[in-house]
């Protein structure tokens, strides 16, 4: 099972450790799944999440995403959405299928 928040602002870090720490812990509930099954990916545009907090505390807080079992695709975008799919950017062309996503960004005005 795969789950996709596109953003790492603060909404999608605080969504993404959320919705991953949840999935975890209540994996083990269900007899049929298995941790390996889960796979929580963070895409994100930049070079490190958390932009606004400085890029010491941005990589602080992506070392413990990886440590909690996040993926972290960074200097990625979403391009679009297929059915049974997210389809992400990164140096080419990659995609992550996944039957729940969401996007997390915040809103800025044009230059």
């Amino acid at each position: 099972m795969t789950f996709v928040v596109a953003g790492g602002g603060f909404a999608g870090v605080e969504t993404v450790g959320a919705m991953n720490d949840f999935l975890r812990e209540t994996v083990r509930y269900y007899p049929e799944l298995d941790d390996s099954m889960l796979r929580v990916v963070l895409v994100h545009p930049g070079d490190v999440v958390l932009p606004e907090l400085g890029e010491r505390l941005g990589r602080y807080a992506q070392e413990k995403l990886q440590q909690r079992g996040v993926e972290l695709r960074l200097r990625t975008r979403v391009t679009g959405y297929r059915e049974r799919g997210r389809a992400t950017s990164q140096r080419g062309s990659r995609s992550a299928r996944c039957r729940s996503s969401g996007r997390l960004g915040s809103c800025q005005p044009l230059p």
